[in-house]
């Protein structure tokens, strides 16, 4: 078992000024911010507590697996660690009109990180100083339709241990992203287009059999398309649709070692709701989460699945509102996740509802 506490705070202070560039308003904004985070890890385990038939279930006494380990008790092992993470940054950003129907953002961040973590017998500290920086430009078409390019870093500091006891290095990577936003007839119809590809180096996996320590993924890069529709189809009935493509692949593999597990996301992802107003006050929805299979990085797979919700609502006064949300109507089982034969696979929702009822003063 594993016990956490976190203690965090964040400071930001920022000023923001606007000034001319021919006919056109822009903006300058700089800032500067602080972040804090102590997390305090209590791991309890046990080398044996015996077998059980799974028809004894309820017969099973109560065991303070937390409470033996810290108490030192024979078969008991009581693991502590924290970790401290600082940083601090200095940060700016523009955002340019040349002309009113053309926009360009840019930005930046200096940060200073320090982190150290340990168990008081094994400890590791890492600090650095980074500079991400991001741009992008709008073009809008018309009143209702525009394209977007940008670009994106980033840089993580990782609170996870590799096998060697020392903290992962730093995570980084990048994004870039195109896109088309527009809207029709009045508002009425909004589609939305995207593709994207990024890169993240030295991601955080977790190793077969060892919850305590992870490894470095090497370099991964993800790419893929999402769109996006909703719309009024007609005054009491609504729709929104979404459909992702996702290509994704480690090119470089890790220097430590390659077992770490992550999970490789569905190819394809498709999402629909529908509500329809029946009465003025009472409404009706369903949908449909349809994805294909996941994999994990070391060949455990999971298949495929599609999820049906619904949901209905009757408003009983102008102030009281009545709701019923049911998912995974058809209690369809499934995987949201898989790492290898024995761990790591977590199975997802089964059927649940939920009432809701809100008033307004």
């Amino acid at each position: 078992g594993t016990l956490i506490n976190q203690e965090s705070y964040t400071v930001d202070a920022s000023y923001s000024r606007p000034f001319r560039l021919g006919s056109t308003v822009n903006e300058w904004i700089v800032g500067a911010d602080y972040n804090y985070a102590n997390t305090d890890y209590d791991q309890a385990r046990a080398r044996s507590l015996g077998t059980v038939h799974y028809t004894d279930f309820d017969s099973i006494s109560y065991v303070d697996l937390m409470g033996s380990a810290k108490a030192g008790l024979a078969g008991f092992t009581f693991t502590p660690s924290e970790t401290t993470l600082k940083e601090a940054g200095l940060y700016t950003k523009f955002v340019m009109r040349p002309t009113d129907y053309f926009t360009v953002i840019i930005g930046g961040r200096l940060g200073r990180y320090e982190i150290e973590s340990g168990s008081g017998v094994d400890n590791d500290s890492r600090s650095d100083t980074k500079f991400t920086g991001y741009g992008g430009v709008v073009l809008d078409l018309d009143e209702q339709n525009s394209l977007y390019a940008s670009y994106s870093a980033l840089y993580r500091p990782q609170e996870s241990l590799g096998v060697d006891n020392k903290l992962l290095k730093l995570r980084h990577g990048s994004q870039v992203e195109l896109g088309y936003k527009g809207a029709f007839y009045n508002d009425a119809l909004n589609v939305r287009f995207s593709l994207y590809r990024m890169r993240d180096e030295n991601a955080a996996a977790s190793i077969p059999g060892n919850s305590a320590q992870f490894s470095a993924l090497g370099k991964r890069v993800m790419q893929g398309v999402e769109f996006e529709v909703s719309g009024q189809i007609t005054d009491r009935w609504r729709m929104h649709a979404g459909y992702s493509y996702l290509d994704s692949d480690i090119e470089v593999g890790s220097t430590v070692r390659d077992d770490g597990i992550f999970l490789l996301m569905p190819r394809h992802t498709f999402n629909l709701w529908s509500t329809y107003d029946v009465t003025p006050e009472l409404v009706v929805g369903a949908g449909i989460n349809a994805m294909t299979s996941i994999e994990s990085s070391n060949g455990v797979r999971g298949p495929g699945h599609a999820t049906i919700d619904a949901m209905v609502s009757y408003q009983v006064t102008d102030r009281l509102k009545v709701q019923l949300n049911v998912d995974n109507l058809a209690n369809r089982k499934y995987y949201t996740r898989v790492g290898s034969f024995n761990t790591f696979n977590i199975p997802g929702k089964e059927r649940t509802a939920k009432a809701n009822i809100s008033y307004r003063f």
